[in-house]
């Protein structure tokens, strides 16, 4: 699972590293990321690769919080995760992400990131909502497996982290279902735990 995330870079950076040429006006500030907050998103619309800020976190009436992750094992039979996974994958951008381990009322905070900590690109899907007063607004979920070496050592899931030469093919609508199903598989790059 992957219950809360951060971001060390400015908004400018993540346009960098995605090479989005057309900047939107969006303010954000670098930070860890919790449930229900807005952050950084790529998506590709209309052929073009495009950032701006989503709310984390589907939210459905009948549920007392909202999801934040997909199993990627079961996202594309879910009817919550089906149709996002055929034609709205998305890129979070992130620093790394934490996890906890140990006893209730012992636990340690791990932060997990690249070594060189570079931005890495979780792998997700986004959906529109509707408000309670009408506003239209995106949200996304993290796609998760099962977790490797050194995350398995205190957790058993992870947030599927893209290579950089799959984000145009995981953005890509025309990607076939065969090979969504292959980038959920494959290897990500090596991350680093460190005891925070």
């Amino acid at each position: 699972m992957c219950g809360r995330y951060f971001v060390d870079e400015a908004f400018e950076e993540i346009l960098r590293r995605y090479k989005i040429h057309d900047v939107p006006e969006v303010v954000w500030t670098p930070r860890e990321v919790f449930p229900t907050n807005e952050a950084p998103v790529v998506i590709k619309a209309k052929d073009e690769v495009r950032a701006g800020l989503m709310k984390w976190g589907f939210v459905y009436p009948n549920m007392s919080r909202p999801v934040i992750n997909a199993r990627s094992e079961t996202a594309g039979v879910k009817p919550a995760f089906k149709d996002a996974l055929k034609k709205r994958r998305c890129i979070v951008p992130a620093s790394g992400f934490f996890e906890w381990h140990g006893e209730k009322g012992d636990r340690t905070k791990f932060r997990i990131e690249r070594p060189e900590k570079s931005i890495v690109s979780f792998a997700g899907l986004y959906t529109p909502f509707t408000a309670t007063d009408g506003n239209r607004f995106f949200a996304y979920v993290i796609l998760t497996r099962q977790s490797s070496p050194p995350v398995s050592e205190i957790h058993d899931r992870e947030p599927i982290i893209l290579r950089e030469e799959d984000e145009e093919t995981w953005l890509d609508q025309g990607t076939s279902e065969a090979e969504i199903e292959l980038l959920m598989r494959q290897a990500g790059p090596q991350v680093v735990l460190n005891a925070v």
